[in-house]
């Protein structure tokens, strides 16, 4: 795992997991990306963001900090889940304003400008075109869906979240359920989130995706904390995985 420690205001690592890859994940809102990711983005990127050169023995990264703060979610549009004083708790469906974002690569909203970071397909596709590792990608909003092909496809999203609620058999707590896991040589499920342990013993994270209902896996260099207070129930384990989406 990869964790930074703040020294004198720099940031350094103390271990070398998961950072040659071309994008890492410092905390639930800061990215870190290599040169390379850096170089083939530049002009996305451009005054949309600042970076913080890292401190590291032999690998070139920055922090970046995303400046862009777009009010681009779609409220009437959206689905959300509200607090009593009437903030954001959720958004389990997406919807953007064409408008407002424009051209944007690269922006943050308002309602969480310290967690997710959204970018456009524009973005995506440089990604793609420079096979930069590392990144992981949901699609949240199609600005040309068919708005009735979308909704039965959210439908059949939803039934097989349901079907996973409906046959789970024990739950345990994450700590458990990982040690069971290699024991019985299981996975785990919980509501979209599936674990498994790859050939080396490795634990990797699936998010069950809306579009394919299939599981988009990663490496993780941190454990989501959110994860520690899940209940997890055993499942068989996928027999092939490969990182990132799967058609």
């Amino acid at each position: 795992m990869a964790c930074p420690l703040n020294v004198g205001g720099d940031l350094k690592f103390y271990s070398n997991k998961g950072l040659d890859l071309d994008m890492i994940a410092l905390s639930a809102g800061t990215l870190a990306l290599s040169r390379k990711a850096i170089v083939a983005t530049q002009d996305l990127l451009a005054d949309k963001v600042e970076t913080l050169p890292l401190e590291h023995d032999s690998l070139e990264l920055f922090a970046i900090n995303v400046l862009n703060i777009i009010p681009a979610l779609d409220r009437s549009r959206s689905e959300l889940k509200l607090w009593p004083d009437g903030g954001i708790r959720k958004i389990t469906q997406y919807a953007f304003s064409q408008e407002t974002i424009k051209d944007a690569a690269i922006f943050k909203l308002p309602e969480f400008i310290t967690t997710y970071t959204f970018v456009t397909d524009v973005f995506r596709e440089r990604v793609l075109q420079h096979n930069l590792t590392g990144f992981r990608f949901i699609e949240l909003w199609d600005s040309e869906a068919n708005p009735a092909a979308k909704e039965m496809q959210r439908q059949r999203y939803l039934e097989r979240l349901a079907e996973i609620e409906r046959t789970k058999g024990p739950e345990y707590s994450f700590a458990e359920v990982t040690e069971r896991m290699s024991k019985e040589n299981k996975a785990a499920v919980s509501g979209k989130q599936k674990l498994q342990l790859d050939e080396n013993d490795s634990l990797l994270i699936g998010d069950l995706m809306e579009d394919t209902l299939t599981y988009a896996w990663m490496d993780p260099i941190y454990i989501p904390p959110i994860f520690l207070d899940m209940k997890w129930h055993l499942v068989e384990k996928e027999p092939e995985l490969k990182l990132g989406r799967q058609k």
